[in-house]
């Protein structure tokens, strides 16, 4: 687990400094990482991880970090965080082929993937990990 979190400051030291080379078609411009919140209306797991990322959207504002939603199935989103949606929600689905909702997905810069949480954190920890990272690498 240090392992783990030892690798993820540094990937996310990375994206903060803007040393990533891919890119993210149609991805928003930002000067720091963004992490892509994967929901849907249908998902039950989906609303209180929304909550979650709603209540700690600005602190991780703070810390350089902008969050927003990818809506997969077209509804409105139930919370206050800004949302891709369209094009941009189908061609962002389809570049991180989402297994599962929710999703997160951390994107440095340049749309390059530096972290991939949902694939080592309860949902419930999600907010408290990212958090934490974030104010490490800054």
């Amino acid at each position: 687990m240090k392992q783990f979190i030892a690798t993820s400051m540094l990937v996310l030291a990375t994206a903060l400094s803007g040393t990533g080379n891919a890119s993210e078609p149609d991805a928003p411009a930002s000067d720091g990482p963004r992490v892509l919140v994967f929901w849907a209306s249908w998902c039950g797991a989906c609303k209180p991880l929304l909550a979650d990322m709603a209540a700690a959207e600005q602190e991780l504002r703070a810390l350089g970090a902008a969050v927003q939603t990818v809506g997969i199935d077209g509804k409105p989103v139930p919370v206050q965080l800004p949302a891709v949606a369209g094009t941009q929600a189908t061609t962002l689905r389809a570049a991180h082929e989402v297994p599962a909702l929710p999703w997160v997905v951390v994107v440095d810069k340049h749309g390059k993937v530096i972290a991939t949480p949902s694939a080592h954190h309860a949902p419930g920890q999600l907010t408290q990990w990212l958090k934490a990272d974030l104010a490490l690498a800054s």
